[in-house]
């Protein structure tokens, strides 16, 4: 009987002493989980005051590069065997008749067809900049008709949009290895500026493009776009000519 029970209270001890350990290494862990959610928390906490403050933020989706743009306005190039014909062309942009012949074929639905990876990457930079704009005092100071036409970009003022950022990383652009042959990242941006008509934003994109990665600057930015039609050949044209400008 005496042994039974010298048993049975070992067992007890031994049990109470397994569980004290576990409830001991449970402890111990959850404040490391808990620190690491906390870190996660104040980084996005930081980087929206930061936004919040009108700092410059990082644009995680890589704009095209230099060739993509350049292959896209090799494609929108109009075939020699439809030059036989002149016609006025109309600058979409400036709304200005010029006599001479458009440089890019007229077939809006090739045209879409072509820029289209400007679209796709004008999307998901317009995700982006609205995820991380969308909290700041610029944002929440703006019209329901000015918001309503920043988040409801067509097609064609996405692919703008893409154009647009594209120089943010400006190097890119200079690919010349002799530094005589460089191209001016002044020119490139000018170049920019000209062929999608941005005369009145010619500070921030030609002067100060770092603030196109800021609250501030990013709405200037899609307020423009989303408030006028530039439209397929409109956009095409400018492409054209941009590249053209810096070639």
């Amino acid at each position: 009987m005496k042994r039974t029970f010298c048993v049975f209270v070992f067992f007890s001890l031994l049990t109470m002493l397994t569980t004290s350990c576990q409830k001991e290494n449970s402890i111990k862990t959850e404040p490391i989980e808990l620190e690491a959610n906390s870190l996660t928390k104040t980084s996005a906490n930081l980087e929206a005051a930061s936004i919040a403050r009108n700092e410059t933020f990082e644009l995680k989706v890589k704009p095209l590069s230099q060739k993509q743009i350049q292959n896209i306005a090799k494609k929108l190039q109009k075939k020699k065997s439809k030059t036989t014909s002149t016609t006025n062309r109309i600058d979409v942009i400036e709304e200005v008749p010029i006599e001479g012949e458009v440089p890019i074929t007229d077939d809006v639905a090739e045209i879409q067809d072509i820029l289209n990876p400007l679209v796709q990457n004008g999307r998901q930079i317009h995700s982006e900049i609205i995820s991380k704009i969308s909290i700041s005092e610029d944002w929440i100071s703006l019209t329901y008709e000015e918001k309503n036409s920043i988040l409801n970009l067509t097609d064609d003022q996405l692919g703008e949009l893409s154009l647009i950022y594209s120089t943010v990383n400006i190097e890119e652009w200079q690919t010349e290895p002799i530094e005589a042959l460089r191209i001016d990242l002044g020119t490139i941006r000018s170049c920019l500026s000209g062929a999608l008509g941005l005369g009145d934003l010619y500070y921030l994109v030609v002067e100060n493009p770092r603030a196109l990665l800021s609250a501030n600057g990013a709405l200037k930015i899609l307020k423009h776009v989303g408030l006028r039609y530039l439209g397929w050949i409109g956009l095409g044209l400018a492409v054209w000519d941009f590249v053209d400008c810096v070639s």
